[in-house]
C-alpha cells in the first residue's frame, strides 16, 4: 500500500510537469506572440514573486537547458506519468534496488 501511494505521488509529479513545461518553461524558447497574454502575465508574476530573473531575461546557456528539457524530458513526462498510474500492470518499481533484484532472479 505504501508503495502505491508513492507511485501516485510520482504520477502527479510527472503529470504536473507537462503543463508547466508547455505553458511556462517553453516561453524562454518560443516567440512571445505564441502564448496568450494570461500565460505571459503568469510567467511575469512568477518571476517577480519568486525572484527568478532568468525566467524573464533568458541567457543563452539557460535556453540550452530549456531546449534539453523540451527535447529530452517533455516526451518522457507522459510516459512516466502513465507508467506510475498503471504501475501494477507495468510492474514499475519505485526503487532501483528492487529493479536489480528482479533482474538477478531471471
Amino acid at each position: 500500500m505504501a508503495i502505491r501511494v508513492l507511485e501516485i505521488i510520482f504520477f502527479f509529479y510527472f503529470a504536473s510537469h507537462i503543463p508547466i513545461t508547455l505553458f511556462i518553461d517553453l516561453q524562454a524558447l518560443l516567440p512571445g506572440d505564441v502564448y496568450p497574454q494570461p500565460l505571459v502575465d503568469l510567467l511575469r508574476w512568477y518571476a517577480e514573486e519568486f525572484k527568478d530573473p532568468m525566467m524573464l531575461d533568458h541567457p543563452e546557456w539557460f535556453k540550452s537547458f530549456v531546449f534539453c528539457e523540451a527535447l529530452l524530458q517533455m516526451p518522457f513526462f507522459p510516459i512516466a506519468a502513465y507508467a506510475f498510474l498503471k504501475a501494477p500492470a507495468w510492474n514499475v518499481s519505485s526503487s532501483g534496488t528492487c529493479c536489480i533484484q528482479k533482474l538477478e532472479r531471471r
